[in-house]
């Protein structure tokens, strides 16, 4: 016997043991099937395995205690190749009901029989040696003297009937033998085609493999050894306990065994780990049958479907998202439908737009809950042809209905789906419509209300809605921009908006700025358009709202042609102011100048006869210096705060002077048009005739060949609301119009603007200072030309509401005998060159003459004379002198001392207010400089002569 027989056939024994120790018959799986066997009382023999097996049972239910079995000895023999016996005695402790057997040798026989699975139990009997066995310790004795006698004899005929079956087992070997003979040339073919198997394995896109019943691979492909990390060789005879972790290795082999037991296939998704990581596969397990039908082990596959896993796990959480964001989205109803109309999904927003709750929509079908009697056969063929066609029933407002009965207005969008594995099903995604609608009826009201104040407002309005297309205009609108009537009542802005931008001087930056304003539906504007024709226009937008939405937006132009002009003007007014400060200061040095010049040709000529040679020199130089005086009289228009020094004159009389001074000797022709009707005007009768005489020059300059130069003048009131920015009142309207080579629009908007001019010898000063003159009497000058026609200047002087009477005046002056009666008279001058002229001119007319050169030497020497008693007859001051005191402070103070004192302010910046209003500052006569001998003569004794 070798050794593995051996210890096989001695572990048989040792179970065989341990079942009676234990009370445990689970070891009778290694009975062969035609087992006999004494049973365990000695009672009789039993031929049938299960009746041997239910007896032992009945004997094992008995014991009360555990049984103690102590093995003295064993033999085992070897009786043929398939043949064993084994013999044992033992000492048993064997506490049975109403008999006791306790320390007695007792006898194991154990008949085994090798087949071809291993060797099996065939035969077990047990009994107790007489021989042995001390007497009264064995009760009854004749009975186990009886039972040992019949278990020899068992033993006996078992003996005879293995010797037989070996006989047949030799024969059956030979037999075998042969059969193997025969198969030997089968082999090869079998080998080769278990290589053809193995290449089929390997290449599988999955794993596969082959368990005995213990669950111990037999076999593997190449997937299942790399997911392993191991040859294919090294996992052959494991189990999945020695390749996998252990809590995974049991669930592996759980369901081996599930298999094995019910004979059934089994499929699953597990988690298998491989050297990739641990993976999903899809795995199909199936029992593996012998030709008797016995499970013999288990075959199984195993697909990775990791990826397919993500898939999956990716399509839920996207399917999970999608529905959180229907369920949540605000304001939107959505609801989810099968073909038939059944609810699917049925999110918040639906529940509160038509009353329904989830639950109660959930199953039901749309046309009972939502699609009111006269929609539905639409709705069904809608969703017909939606389903033909794949295409999504377009989008609409529609009228559905809430769970009350109501009617609720909705803009209904919809999509179809096509889920993979599952039938075609659609969403609609309806948004409530009621607060809009409400919106668009305010609407319509607040356009209705605004209908008559839209026609009665001067401003050009245009009211779009939200969509930017035309709601209303007023017919202000129309006529402002030209818009014909048929392109406005189409209400598609384009075409209007193309007709407005042509009429744009920059229509690209006007296009620029409405498309901002659409594409920001709140926000306003206001600015300023440039039109190509010169008209300007103010522009104002903003938001139409109701409420808190923006329901279209107001467009509205107001034509500023006019107000621009206006501005435009003023401009030219502060242009010219702010030239005033340094031509004041130039005209103050050359009219201090002037001064010393013309007084002292003045002077001279008292002193030569007509006929004397050097009076024509002196007639020239005066000539010049006057003309000189004219050019300083121009600088001083300029100076800031400069005012007229006015005096009630007569229109008519510095027109006729004007005239015939300018038009003498030329080929132009005057007709003066100016009725005695015509008021008088409080104003500066040097200044006005400046700007008589540079106009009418200019005029007469137009016409080289000649023509008529026409002057009108007419009375006129202006209302509050004017276009030339004057104040309501009586004004004298005087219109100079020539029919020379006129100015185009560029020169015409230039024509004011200082040192501005297209003639080669000019200076830019003439009609520059004569705007300024105007402006400074309160008045409008204004110019309208045509190439080639003529210009017509316009200005309006503020008149003293009556004719002009100048009697009293001329007879004054004619009363007035030219004659000085004397006096003393104090000269306040900082130019020493004036001093000095004065004295000797003011000495030659018989005056007393004192001079000094500031304010506070003036204000002494005057207090010395009154104190005196001598005070000055008059007090000749200088009205600005550079670091000291002028003559308006120092006025004040002798003033202060003798309120009745003459005194005459005198300045070549004439431009100072004190010129213009000087009784105002407590003077009593005004000279501006330069002047003669005969206008300061004049001065003194209209002054003394009061």
């Amino acid at each position: 016997m070798d050794t593995s027989d051996y210890q096989e056939i001695r572990g048989l024994f040792d179970h065989y043991i341990r079942m009676y120790s234990t009370r445990d018959d689970l070891l009778t799986t290694y009975f062969s099937d035609d087992f006999s066997g004494i049973t365990g009382s000695g009672d009789y023999l039993v031929k049938d395995r299960d009746a041997w097996i239910a007896v032992t049972r009945q004997d094992f239910a008995q014991v009360k205690d555990p049984i103690n079995i102590d093995l003295k000895d064993l033999s085992i023999q070897l009786l043929a190749e398939t043949i064993a016996v084994t013999s044992s005695t033992f000492v048993i402790h064997l506490p049975i009901e109403e008999h006791i057997l306790s320390k007695k040798i007792a006898r194991l026989v154990l008949i085994f029989r090798k087949e071809c699975t291993g060797w099996k139990i065939c035969h077990s009997s047990i009994s107790v040696s007489f021989g042995v066995a001390d007497e009264g310790e064995i009760y009854p004795l004749k009975d186990l003297e009886d039972r040992n006698r019949h278990l020899e004899a068992v033993v006996a005929e078992r003996t005879g009937q293995l010797s037989e079956a070996n006989t047949k087992l030799k024969q059956a070997n030979e037999d075998l033998a042969r059969e193997i003979e025969e198969h030997k040339q089968s082999q090869i073919a079998n080998e080769r085609l278990l290589l053809r198997q193995r290449a089929i394995l390997d290449n599988l896109p999955m794993m596969a493999w082959l368990k005995d019943t213990e669950s111990r691979l037999e076999m593997i492909n190449e997937p299942y050894a790399r997911a392993c990390g191991r040859p294919v060789e090294e996992c052959i005879g494991k189990t999945d306990l020695e390749l996998f972790p252990r809590e995974m290795a049991q669930k592996f082999l759980s369901d081996d065994r599930d298999v094995c037991v019910s004979g059934v296939k089994k499929h699953l998704e597990e988690l298998i780990p491989t050297t990739d990581g641990t993976r999903w596969h899809f795995t199909c397990k199936t029992p593996l049958f012998d030709e008797v039908g016995r499970t013999v082990g288990t075959t199984g596959v195993a697909l990775d479907i990791t990826e397919r896993k993500q898939a999956e796990k990716a399509l839920i959480e996207s399917e999970e998202r999608f529905r959180s964001l229907m369920e949540n989205i605000p304001n939107v109803a959505v609801q989810g439908y099968a073909l038939d109309g059944t609810v699917l999904f049925w999110n918040r927003a639906s529940e509160i737009l038509y009353g329904y709750s989830a639950r109660e929509a959930l199953g039901a079908n749309l046309l009972d809950l939502i699609i009111p009697a006269e929609m539905k056969d639409g709705v069904r063929e809608a969703i017909s042809q939606m389903y033909e066609s794949c295409k999504p029933i377009p989008p609409g407002e529609l009228l559905l209905k809430r769970k009350d009965g109501s009617l609720v207005p909705v803009l209904s969008s919809h999509a179809l789906l096509s889920p993979v594995g599952r039938p075609p099903e659609f969403f609609c995604l309806d948004v409530d419509l009621t607060e809009r609608k409400k919106a668009e009826d305010l609407l319509s009201y607040a356009i209705s209300l605004t209908d008559a104040s839209l026609e009665s407002t001067a401003e050009g309005i245009l009211v779009v809605n939200r969509n930017g297309e035309i709601a209303r205009w007023n017919k202000k609108f129309a006529e402002l921009w030209k818009v014909p009537e048929e392109l406005l009542v189409t209400g598609v802005k384009d075409p209007v908006l193309a007709h407005i931008t042509a009429q744009m001087s920059q229509p690209d930056r006007f296009l620029a700025k409405v498309m901002e304003l659409y594409e920001h539906p709140d926000a306003s504007s206001q600015d300023l358009l440039a039109l190509a024709d010169g008209r300007f226009f103010d522009r104002y937008s903003q938001p139409l709202e109701i409420g808190d939405e923006i329901v279209g937006r107001f467009w509205s132009f107001r034509d500023v042609t006019e107000h621009k002009k206006h501005q435009q003007e003023q401009l030219k007014i502060e242009k010219l102011e702010s030239l005033g400060l340094l031509a004041g200061g130039i005209a103050h040095d050359f009219n201090n100048i002037l001064t010393g010049v013309m007084g002292n040709i003045s002077f001279a000529q008292m002193f030569l006869d007509p006929s004397h040679k050097a009076c024509k020199p002196l007639e020239e130089a005066e000539k010049a210096s006057l003309r000189a005086t004219e050019l300083a009289h121009q600088l001083l228009t300029f100076a800031r705060g400069g005012e007229p020094i006015r005096k009630i004159i007569s229109l008519q009389h510095i027109v006729n002077e004007s005239v015939e001074l300018v038009l003498s000797g030329s080929n132009v022709k005057g007709f003066i048009d100016i009725p005695d009707t015509t008021h008088a005007i409080d104003a500066d009768e040097g200044q006005l005739s400046q700007v008589l005489h540079n106009i009418l020059i200019n005029a007469s300059q137009a016409m080289p060949g000649g023509g008529t130069l026409t002057i009108s003048a007419q009375n006129e009131t202006i209302a509050g609301s004017n276009t030339l920015s004057l104040p309501p009142g009586s004004y004298v309207r005087l219109s100079i119009t020539d029919q020379g080579c006129g100015m185009p629009e560029d020169v015409m908007a230039k024509v004011f603007d200082p040192y501005f001019t297209t003639k080669s010898a000019g200076n830019g000063l003439g009609l520059a200072s004569a705007y300024s003159i105007i402006a400074r009497h309160g008045g409008h000058i204004g110019v309208e030309s045509v190439v080639a026609q003529g210009t017509t200047f316009t200005i309006h002087l503020p008149s003293i509401g009556e004719t002009y009477s100048s009697h009293n005046a001329e007879t004054a002056a004619k009363s007035r005998a030219e004659q000085h009666n004397g006096g003393s008279i104090l000269v306040m001058d900082d130019e020493a060159m004036i001093r000095a002229f004065a004295e000797r001119m003011l000495s030659e007319l018989g005056y007393q003459v004192t001079t000094c050169s500031d304010g506070a030497e003036a204000i002494t020497l005057y207090k010395q004379a009154l104190q005196s008693g001598s005070a000055f007859t008059a007090v000749i001051m200088d009205l600005t002198i550079p670091g000291g005191m002028g003559g308006k402070d120092a006025a004040q103070q002798i003033l202060a001392v003798d309120a009745a004192a003459n005194l005459i302010v005198s300045s070549g910046y004439s431009n100072d207010p004190i010129m213009a209003d000087y009784q105002a500052y407590g003077f009593s006569a005004a000279v501006a400089k330069p002047y003669r001998i005969n206008d300061l003569g004049q001065i003194l004794i209209s002054l003394l002569n009061r």
